[in-house]
């Protein structure tokens, strides 16, 4: 079982976006997928097509005594553990936990039933992160194709390696470009950029821009289940592979 945390501590990079539509294109390739909400907004939760007050039990339970097949909710392609804003309490409760950086590893050890685990970070380095990245098997960075965006990148690849010593089944560490746009030379200036500087790290897989990808999220879905043709569904499924076969 492959577990894959999706974290930049930067908002707006398309990070939700990026997990809720990388566990609907591996669930395409006929994997079986689990996608936890760690980020209180809920927007992963959301984008899934589930609302919070369809929710019995969720990420906070998880949290909690609760074992992880209960905390469970089906959506159309991918098993769902959910979230609302409550889980920021949680957050701010597992401080006193004595071990909590490993609460999450030892939930997800219980469980062999999927292929993939997507994890969707909040855009922090805060407690439940730090849980991902140590639960995870492989971590993926999504970066804007923007101006801003290279900015803390450095400091955040040299958080997860130090993280390593807490956990030696850490295999891949990537990065791959969000909002890319084409017609835009900064876009080109900054992917140009992570391959010089970040070799080892970029995949090479760009997101492109898509009017239809704003559509499917208003109608609660993937890009990838509302529309197969769009460019950002055609992206991701490329990215699902890479995932696979990395």
């Amino acid at each position: 079982m492959e577990i894959v945390a999706l974290v930049n501590q930067k908002g707006g990079v398309a990070k939700t976006t990026s997990a809720v539509n990388l566990a609907a294109a591996l669930a395409k390739l006929e994997k079986n997928i689990l996608l936890i909400d760690l980020d209180p907004q809920g927007n992963a939760t959301h984008g899934s097509g589930v609302l919070e007050s369809n929710l019995e039990n969720g990420t906070v339970e998880l949290f909690s005594e609760l074992e992880l097949k209960n905390c469970i909710t089906k959506t159309s392609l991918y098993d769902l553990i959910g979230t609302n804003i409550t889980l920021a309490k949680t957050e701010m409760d597992l401080t006193q936990e004595y071990g909590r950086e490993f609460i999450l590893k030892e939930k997800l050890s219980t469980c062999n039933d999927y292929d993939y685990v997507i994890l969707d970070c909040a855009p922090s380095l805060g407690n439940l992160t730090i849980n991902a990245l140590v639960a995870s098997t492989n971590v993926l960075i999504p970066v804007e194709a923007g101006i801003y965006s290279l900015t803390g990148l450095e400091q955040l690849l040299e958080t997860i390696s130090k993280l390593k010593r807490l956990n030696r089944e850490l295999q891949n560490i990537n990065i791959f470009l969000t909002k890319f746009d084409t017609r835009e030379k900064l876009s080109h200036d900054v992917e140009s950029y992570l391959k010089e500087n970040f070799p080892e790290y970029y995949l090479g897989n760009k997101i492109r821009v898509c009017a239809e990808l704003k559509k499917a999220q208003a109608s609660m879905k993937s890009i990838v289940e509302a529309n197969q043709e769009a460019r950002s569904a055609i992206d991701y499924m490329e990215l699902a592979k890479k995932v696979v076969n990395n």
